[in-house]
């Protein structure tokens, strides 16, 4: 009899992250409410503390980020505005101070202070100084030299160069849009092969590579569709087959997976986003288009076969949203989660994939029918 062949590295690790993964589960599952509360309560007043600590001074194990300055100060301000807080004016002229420094003579801005500038440290920098807001963070943005700076990163394939003589890939493609629209800089000379080559990284199962050829990553499809979006060029990709992808990146864990085949990773639920952006971009205008155009007419209701199309994709919408739901209620009443992980997680990610594809399915049909009754 044929031996069967032993399991991979990559099984063997996905086996130990399930084991792990499910243990916690059972853990929380078997404890009183209140272990439950505190155990995924944000301890609010710690996490505020250790930010500022941070903002202030980090220690010497951070020495290996000294490159990462601009991206230190983005994400420690975002989380303390996400928790609601402000910082003094102290921290907030210092922070001014350090990213102007930071910013080059030529536009853009560097890892530090001296450093080549970069589109991503440049992100991170306006992105830090538009969350802080106010007359003296954005006054010193030099958006003409940013301009400058981000048409020399334009590539003639479309793209854009992270730095100069660097790689050419599609996160340098939405750091560089995403400024550019924060500063409203955005012009034909940016966006010209854009599209075409953000096109040129879609990859057959439907995610996008970080340049053309390369495997569907979690980060590169959030980066590739969001500039698709903010250069109005959305619809050019393929996205019933982007969205079963990214749908089908979410793990037995219940977390999600950057690439097909690999471990899951808190990082990739941001990874949804792509699911909401679609959302936002065509589903819920074209509810409003239909609202609008087909709901009233002279102050009475009028039906029309679009109406019937958008009560469909409301139908479909919220038989995602009722799906997801009563998943959350089954693995809590039933712990089905807990005993029988695989089939849980399988029938999660078959019902969710099946509800995305019927809302593109009536996507589709609604603009086909409002183009004949137009």
């Amino acid at each position: 009899m044929e031996e069967l062949p032993s399991k991979t590295v990559s099984q063997r690790e996905q086996f130990l992250v399930e084991n792990d993964v499910f243990g916690m589960y059972s853990y929380f599952d078997a404890s009183d409410i209140a272990t439950q509360k505190f155990m995924v309560e944000i301890q609010r007043d710690k996490q505020v503390d250790y930010l500022m600590s941070g903002l202030r001074q980090l220690g010497p194990s951070f020495s290996s980020l000294d490159a990462n300055r601009p991206w230190l100060c983005y994400w420690i301000l975002h989380s303390i505005a996400l928790l609601g807080e402000t910082v003094d004016d102290e921290l907030e002229n210092n922070t001014i101070d350090l990213l102007g420094r930071c910013q080059g003579s030529d536009g853009g801005y560097g890892g530090g202070p001296g450093q080549l500038p970069h589109l991503a440290t440049s992100y991170a920098a306006v992105n830090t100084l538009v969350t802080l807001g106010g007359d003296k963070a954005f006054s010193s943005i030099n958006r003409e030299q940013m301009a400058c700076f981000l048409r020399r990163m334009k590539d003639t394939n479309g793209g854009f160069r992270m730095h100069n003589m660097g790689e050419i890939d599609v996160r340098a493609c939405y750091t560089a849009i995403s400024i550019a629209s924060i500063l409203n800089i955005v012009n034909d000379e940016l966006t010209r092969g854009l599209g075409d080559y953000i096109l040129s990284c879609q990859t057959y199962e439907g995610g996008i590579g970080g340049e053309p050829g390369s495997e569907a990553h979690g980060g590169y499809t959030y980066c590739g569709l969001a500039t698709m979006i903010l250069i109005n060029e959305v619809d050019r990709l393929n996205l019933d087959s982007l969205m079963n992808w990214v749908v089908h990146r979410q793990g037995v864990e219940m977390g999600f997976q950057g690439r097909t085949n690999k471990l899951v990773d808190g990082c990739y639920t941001f990874g949804r986003q792509p699911l909401v952006f679609y959302y936002k971009e065509f589903i819920q205008p074209m509810i409003w288009y239909l609202m609008e155009h087909h709901m009233c007419h002279k102050g009475q209701m009028k039906i029309t076969r679009n109406m019937l199309m958008m009560k469909v994709i409301l139908k479909t919408v919220m038989k995602m949203i009722l799906m997801r739901t009563a998943m959350r209620i089954q693995g809590v009443i039933t712990k089905s989660i807990i005993r029988q992980p695989m089939l849980a997680g399988g029938f999660n990610r078959f019902l969710i994939a099946s509800a995305c594809r019927d809302m593109c399915s009536c996507a589709r049909r609604s603009l086909m029918v409002d183009s004949e009754t137009s």
